[in-house]
């Protein structure tokens, strides 16, 4: 499966309108001081992913797109948040962590943590 991302040349937290947007200008997903990266548009172009690093968390935060004004419409909303001491978005490097979004899914990378306790019998000569 590979990434919908038509959209090449991504600055963090920005988005280049390419489609039939009426202005070529970066626009800002969200106002946030907290890293916003792999800004990815769904199939209809509708919706906008995004990770977003905040609390010691990375989240996949999503806003809705009007591509005609190519501008964000409304606040960003949660679509899923890694705050599993299991599973983590945050342990995989950004550089490889890729969103593959689809109509009715989202493929990513998890880094997934598992602990163990090991045991063993005392000599008796110690």
């Amino acid at each position: 499966m590979h990434g919908i991302n038509p959209y090449r040349g991504f600055t963090t937290g920005f988005v280049t309108c390419k489609m039939k947007c009426h202005s070529a200008a970066k626009q800002p997903i969200i106002d946030s001081r907290d890293p916003v990266d792999k800004p990815r548009f769904s199939p209809d172009g509708k919706l906008v992913y995004f990770t977003l690093d905040r609390n010691g968390s990375r989240s996949v935060q999503a806003v809705r797109f009007d591509v005609e004004s190519g501008r964000p419409i409304g606040e960003p909303f949660l679509v899923y948040d890694f705050r599993s001491p299991r599973l983590s978005v945050l342990a995989v490097n950004l550089s490889d962590l890729e969103l593959c979004v689809a109509q009715d899914k989202i493929v990513m990378l998890l880094a997934e943590a598992n602990w163990n306790i090991w045991m063993t019998e005392l000599s008796a000569h110690r």
